[in-house]
């Protein structure tokens, strides 16, 4: 997919700094050790230096500075600490590595994701998230018979660890996702799951849902990825990593 064959290249970035060249070239470092596989940086510069003609020419895609940059440049600026602590190597992360555009945000909340939860059974799991739903106003009061209707004519697991349970019918009233790992596999039919993802579209939906389907057979086909979600222990970790596609 193309979207897929972007984020096989690297983001060439321009590392302005106020510092001694020495101080420079450790928070190059640092930055690498984390960004490697995603970010090439393509050189180091003091303010003064910086030249507009230059981001072009160079085709610099952006500037983590340590210092002050005012508005109007041609690219993304992200200011960072030279210390570069984790609060910013996160800041770094959802900055320029979020990937998945604003359509596909809305469907990533914090309070639809449950993480390392415990249970036993594909019924256990599908009534916890629908009774989540139910409180949240998404969905009317058949909405849990409806997602056990389809899983019982064909189960929802996809493999790779993932379930995508869903209603037989269109019955919400907003297209939305709720996301969920569990601390230990479980049966789902024929298969083992451990990341869930109840998924619903809303009645007399109207919208192109083609870059929706796509976002989830990103998840479900990359086992890294999928891999990397029942590991996260914290939410915004979670949320990092599905923007990362």
């Amino acid at each position: 997919m193309s979207r897929l064959q972007e984020n096989n290249q690297k983001k060439r970035c321009l590392l302005v700094c106020a510092t001694g060249q020495g101080s420079a070239q450790l928070l190059k470092y640092k930055i690498l050790s984390h960004f490697r596989d995603k970010l090439e940086i393509v050189g180091i510069t003091g303010y003064y230096q910086l030249k507009v003609e230059d981001l072009y020419k160079d085709k610099i895609d952006c500037i983590i500075s340590t210092i002050h940059i005012p508005s109007g440049l041609p690219v993304p600026v992200i200011k960072v600490n030279s210390i570069f602590d984790d609060k910013e190597i996160k800041s770094i992360g959802k900055q320029l590595f979020t990937h998945v555009n604003d359509s596909m945000q809305q469907y990533i909340k914090e309070d639809l994701i449950f993480l390392n939860r415990s249970a036993s059974t594909k019924e256990e799991v599908i009534q916890f998230l629908c009774e989540k739903a139910a409180e949240k106003n998404y969905v009317p009061a058949n909405f849990y018979a409806s997602v056990m209707e389809r899983e019982n004519t064909s189960p929802t697991a996809v493999g790779n660890l993932v379930a995508i349970p869903h209603p037989m019918q269109l019955l919400s009233d907003t297209t939305f996702l709720m996301f969920c790992t569990l601390d230990k596999a479980i049966d789902w039919g024929d298969k083992k799951v451990q990341v869930i993802i109840l998924f619903s579209v809303k009645r007399n939906n109207n919208e192109d849902l083609q870059k929706l389907y796509d976002f989830l057979y990103d998840i479900m086909s990359n086992q890294t990825i999928i891999e990397k979600l029942h590991q996260a222990q914290a939410v915004d970790d979670f949320q990092e990593i599905l923007l990362s596609l």
